[in-house]
């Protein structure tokens, strides 16, 4: 059986490896470990976050205190209602032409994400339907390259 657990010194650098079943961490090539906490790709999260909207726009820092996290970071972000999920909602609205049976179509995204390296904007996109919403982000230790 495989050591696949180490919490120190591996090679030059200091951390917490976990290998593959069947790898050994120590010797392990970078494809075979699971996790790599010297490794800035490792899929740690940061933190989660909620912003609200009340008119149109709102914001949250990605740190408490507001710094930055040295990269701009990968995120998971869908609208929220109560217990549901409602993802990432669309209204753009069109009407066939007239002579026929009325029917309206609904395309486009509704919001919009803006992330830098200390804080996450989200935005209405459209200038129909609602303005406010409820938005979870998952905010990863990983660069988006």
């Amino acid at each position: 059986m495989a050591n696949r657990v180490l919490l120190g010194k591996r090679g030059s650098d200091y951390g917490l490896f976990v290998s593959k079943p069947g790898s050994n961490v120590v010797s392990a090539d970078r494809k075979d470990l699971i996790f790599d906490s010297t490794d800035l790709r490792s899929s740690s999260v940061h933190g989660i976050k909620e912003i609200t909207l009340s008119s149109g726009s709102g914001s949250v820092n990605l740190n408490a205190d507001g710094s930055s996290m040295g990269f701009i970071p990968f995120i998971l972000w869908a609208q929220v209602s109560g217990n549901n999920v409602l993802g990432q909602t669309g209204s753009f609205s069109f009407t066939l032409p007239e002579g026929q049976n009325p029917a309206t179509f609904n395309m486009g995204t509704d919001f919009i994400a803006y992330v830098s390296n200390t804080t996450i904007n989200i935005i209405r996109t459209m200038t129909s339907g609602s303005s406010t919403g409820t938005f979870k982000i998952l905010i990863f230790n990983i660069p988006a390259e």
